[in-house]
């Protein structure tokens, strides 16, 4: 069963890479190719070649980080707790035991700075547990000794129950307020993730305050190297437009609260 759930899962994470623009463009040039239609394969090379242009990733990024505004921890109303959602950490797999720190770490850093200004007197991280992780410890312990070890308080320092997607992480966190008999939380998270989890955060019946972090679009600039392919921006396209396939189905789809 376990082996299955591992394929399920690779399968579903495979499968929308097919319309990611990196993946799509693949397609139609393996498309053109076979089918011998040159305009179908010039598509595919047209799509590859616009998103890897940094000027059209960071524009993407831009749509997505502007829609909650940014804050300063002073700015920061105050709250029963603070929440930081997950996919910023992992266990080193060579170094087991450490953690290996990717470029969302702002959402740790601004959510211990948030409970050290005393904004909320609990931080709670999500446990996120997915069925292809092959690890020695739970991430989730990790990052909580790390947070004591920049200064919180480790009676401060929560876990939700496992969880694999940001719904399941505004679940687990409505699970835990109702528990506890708190009611409002500081919702930190990547700017271009907060429109999402917002969302699902809102239709889970929690009253939160928004504060994005980890920004990675330098924003508009009309320099010439903006418009010079690279890799980076290919990945950074395909990483925003999956955030707009994601918005987009849990905006379609009819959830009801629960």
């Amino acid at each position: 069963m376990t082996i299955f759930l591992k394929l399920l899962f690779e399968l579903r994470k495979f499968l929308p890479t097919l319309f990611m623009p990196f993946g799509l463009a693949l397609v139609l040039i393996a498309l053109g190719l076979l089918l011998r239609r040159r305009t179908v394969a010039l598509a595919g090379l047209l799509l590859l070649f616009l998103a890897s242009l940094p000027a059209v990733s960071d524009s993407l990024g831009l749509v997505l980080e502007n829609q909650y505004p940014h804050l300063q921890v002073a700015q920061c109303p105050t709250a029963d707790v603070v929440v930081a959602l997950g996919g910023y950490a992992d266990e080193w797999k060579r170094f087991p035991g450490e953690i290996q720190w990717n470029d969302a770490v702002a959402r740790f850093e601004v959510a211990v700075q948030l409970v050290r200004a005393q904004k909320a007197p609990i931080l709670l991280f999500t446990d996120a547990q997915l069925p292809t992780d092959d690890r020695h410890n739970s991430t989730a312990d990790l990052v909580r000794r790390a947070a004591v070890e920049h200064g919180v308080s480790e009676s401060a320092v929560r876990l939700t129950r496992p969880v694999t997607t940001t719904s399941d992480e505004a679940q687990a966190v409505r699970d835990y307020l109702r528990q506890n008999e708190a009611r409002r939380v500081i919702l930190v998270t990547s700017a271009f993730h907060m429109a999402r989890a917002a969302l699902l955060f809102r239709r889970a019946g929690i009253e939160f305050v928004p504060f994005p972090a980890a920004y990675e679009s330098p924003g508009w600039e009309w320099k010439l190297n903006r418009f010079e392919p690279s890799v980076d921006a290919l990945a950074r396209a395909d990483r925003n437009v999956h955030e707009i396939y994601g918005n987009l189905f849990y905006r379609l789809m009819p959830f009801q609260k629960q």
